[in-house]
């Protein structure tokens, strides 16, 4: 373990852990594989614990998310290389002294590739997306500068929700529901998931939107990979406020 400040943190922390955390820890402490390999899943699985259980032990540890986590990880790797090999760790990446510099670029992509491949994969809220050949990624909504989205026009359900906070209930009641430094206006395909989106934003309140007699008076409407629908603006008249708890 030598200058492991991951790990090192781990041991300090240990005695306070619950045993379903223990479990965790113990497997982290004794693990010798590539950090970049490292998955929540099979944490969870050799362990015989839940995902959530592994969360709230990477948040004893000191980080957000398992994200930081793995890649505290991942840097503290390089180091134990560089002391042990001469490995050099750039930013996370391991690199060798010996390297050839034509076999760098291939070293950072891999490595960089598969944190992309997880942030796409655990992303609760489905957030990004790789094209076909996994060449590009894109964010399946949420732009703020003008990007063509590439999605189809879609015909919405009659009824479609937005939740907000209190906070922003005289203004949506006089404007509508505006883009603002988005692009478009996002709405939620029920009321479960507009209430979760409006308790970010305080004390929560839900709109139904009538997309259905908007479409039928000509907006447009898309639908994101992850169940978000799109559109550009949301005129007052559409809402009907159904819920301030």
């Amino acid at each position: 373990m030598k200058n492991n400040k991951v790990k090192i943190k781990i041991q300090q922390i240990y005695a306070g852990l619950r045993p379903s955390e223990q479990k965790v820890a113990d497997y982290i402490l004794r693990y010798e594989g590539k950090a970049s390999k490292l998955l929540m899943e099979t944490l969870a699985s050799e362990t015989g614990v839940s995902q959530p259980t592994v969360i709230r032990f990477v948040k004893a540890a000191g980080y957000e998310g398992f994200k930081d986590f793995k890649y505290a990880l991942v840097q503290e790797e390089a180091k134990e290389q560089s002391q042990d090999d001469e490995k050099i760790g750039l930013y996370g990446f391991p690199l060798s002294k010996k390297d050839r510099l034509e076999d760098i670029p291939g070293k950072i992509v891999t490595t960089s590739m598969e944190m992309l491949e997880e942030i796409v994969r655990t992303d609760k809220k489905q957030r990004y997306s790789f094209n076909e050949d996994k060449t590009l990624i894109r964010a399946n909504q949420g732009h703020s500068i003008p990007v063509d989205v590439e999605l189809p026009e879609k015909k919405p359900p009659r009824i479609l929700y937005h939740g907000t906070g209190e906070k922003f209930v005289n203004s949506i009641d006089r404007q509508g529901l505006l883009p603002r430094g988005r692009l478009y206006v996002h709405l939620s395909p029920d009321e479960a998931t507009a209430k979760a989106v409006g308790v970010r934003h305080g004390k929560p309140v839900i709109y139904q939107v009538l997309a259905g007699e908007m479409a039928d008076q000509g907006f447009t409407f898309y639908q994101s990979v992850n169940g978000v629908w799109l559109t550009k603006k949301v005129p007052a008249e559409f809402l009907r406020k159904i819920k301030s708890e």
